[in-house]
């Protein structure tokens, strides 16, 4: 029966004088619509040679506003360096007491509340070791728990399982995968979570260091928020190719303010780099040439690629409406802003999750003295 069909359609083909669309339209629309279009350079016109250059869309065009800057939109997806994920597991099964002590997430030795150094012995619960005064007073147990004060305090999950999760955490693991991996219940997986988005602020804030330098770069973001009837402005610097980096909050956008913070915590020659400069908009003349002359600063726009020299340009680019600016300028006031610029951060280090560790135990220093009556044994 197909070859009857076949035979069929050749005589109706026949019958349309060698044009079939005119028999067959629906089918041979469909056609075309699956040839691939014709390579650009041989349909090119004579003023079109195949060497020279593609033209460059105007900054302020709608065209090229719709299109990302690639270096900021794949910056939080990069690979952070550091160990692999077996390599941190063999270390914390053959010596995670000497592990934990080496990075300062717990502590090396504990002065006991009667003035005798305490001893860390082995224990049958959960950590497998304490601290013990082997000189107790009458009913004053001389006893504490390695996790007093640390970022493991008030937890029953083993310590090494928390360091796995912080460590899937700083690789950006799926929670799917990280439940997987850890066996834990959700509810314990965003606890975790959230712990470790704390650490991104309270690191942020507790780095004041001045920046950049001769030919360093410093990355400005700003998130503009608002609590209650106050509204408050976050400004967040990095440096790059270092973890440096600087998070100051303040009430107003004043000339005054803004020159303040350049001049306390900008180093002399810095290159400053941002595509969104809404927030200097009230920049006055003469603290823009203070900043440029006198200390040095450049500032770099990351949209046109070009350096702002004189005030006038500079007020111009501040004024420049930009597409996605409200991503920053005038998002809440929560842990997304201060989670993606710490991340920002981690990529430029030697190892991300060791840097993590450094900045947990900053700001979770252990107990290095036992407090009288201090009895908790996890």
């Amino acid at each position: 029966m197909n070859n009857d069909i076949k035979i069929e359609i050749d005589e109706i083909i026949s019958l349309a004088n060698g044009d079939p669309e005119s028999i067959l339209p629906g089918l041979f629309a469909s056609k075309r619509a699956r040839t691939p279009t014709p390579d650009p350079e041989e349909t090119a016109t004579p003023e079109q040679s195949r060497d020279s250059p593609a033209p460059i869309p105007d900054p302020f065009s709608p065209q090229r506003k719709k299109l990302k800057l690639n270096n900021y939109v794949h910056s939080s997806k990069t690979k952070y360096h550091g160990m692999q994920a077996t390599t941190l597991r063999s270390l914390l099964s053959e010596n995670l007491i000497g592990f934990l002590q080496e990075h300062n997430l717990i502590a090396r030795a504990v002065e006991c509340h009667c003035g005798k150094q305490m001893k860390l012995q082995t224990y049958k619960k959960v950590d497998g070791c304490q601290w013990i005064c082997q000189h107790p007073k009458k009913n004053e147990k001389g006893k504490m728990t390695i996790r007093k004060g640390t970022f493991f305090y008030n937890s029953r999950l083993k310590i090494e399982d928390i360091l796995m999760l912080s460590y899937m955490w700083v690789h950006e693991y799926s929670q799917i995968s990280m439940m997987h991996e850890s066996r834990v219940a959700p509810d314990t997986l965003t606890h975790w979570i959230t712990r470790c988005q704390d650490v991104c602020q309270a690191a942020l804030e507790y780095k004041n260091d001045p920046l950049g330098g001769e030919d360093r770069s410093v990355e400005v973001y700003e998130s503009k928020f608002k609590n209650g009837k106050d509204d408050k402005w976050a400004f967040c610097a990095l440096e790059q190719f270092t973890t440096k980096s600087i998070l100051i909050i303040v009430h107003d956008k004043s000339s005054k303010s803004i020159v303040q913070i350049f001049d306390k915590y900008f180093l002399p020659g810095t290159v400053v780099v941002s595509q969104i400069w809404c927030a200097m908009k009230n920049l006055k003349k003469d603290d823009f040439e203070y900043l440029t002359e006198e200390k040095s600063l450049t500032f770099y726009d990351q949209v046109t690629r070009q350096e702002m020299k004189e005030h006038e340009d500079f007020k111009q680019v501040t004024r420049r409406p930009y597409p996605g600016a409200n991503k920053y300028n005038k998002m809440d006031y929560g842990t997304f802003f201060f989670e993606r610029m710490y991340r920002k951060s981690l990529q430029y280090a030697p190892d991300a999750f060791l840097a993590f560790l450094e900045d947990v135990s900053v700001i979770y220093a252990p107990c290095i003295k036992n407090v009288k009556n201090s009895n908790s044994e996890d």
